[in-house]
Parts: C-alpha cells; structure tokens; sequence
C-alpha cells in the first residue's frame, strides 16, 4: 500500500467479507489488523487482500 486509495481499497475489500467485525489500515505500517468471528479463515484474509490487488507478508 502507498497511499490512501490503497489502504481504502484494502480496508474495504476485507470489510465486506461476513464475519469481519472491524478493520484498521495503518498505512505508515503497510499493515491491516482485522477484528472478525472465528468463522472467518486468514486463508480468506489473505484471497481478499491478493484478490485487491497487493501482497500479503505475513498473518498473526
């Protein structure tokens, strides 16, 4: 993520997955920290996110 468009795009792709209760994008960090039922797979964190368009590094 290199701007504000990005870090939108990110935050809004992973908010519209069910289950997602809240979503932060700090973009300095070039990280997302997601709140979401344990329904929700960081296999499909990680779809979303490739699927927006960017990478993911790493899931914790």
């Amino acid at each position: 993520m290199h701007c504000n468009h990005c870090s939108s795009k990110v935050e809004q792709a992973l908010r519209a997955l069910p289950g997602v209760h809240r979503v932060s994008v700090d973009l300095a960090a070039k990280q997302a920290t997601v709140m979401a039922s344990q329904e929700v797979l960081d296999e499909q964190l990680k779809k979303t996110v490739t699927e927006a368009g960017f990478q993911v590094v790493d899931i914790q």
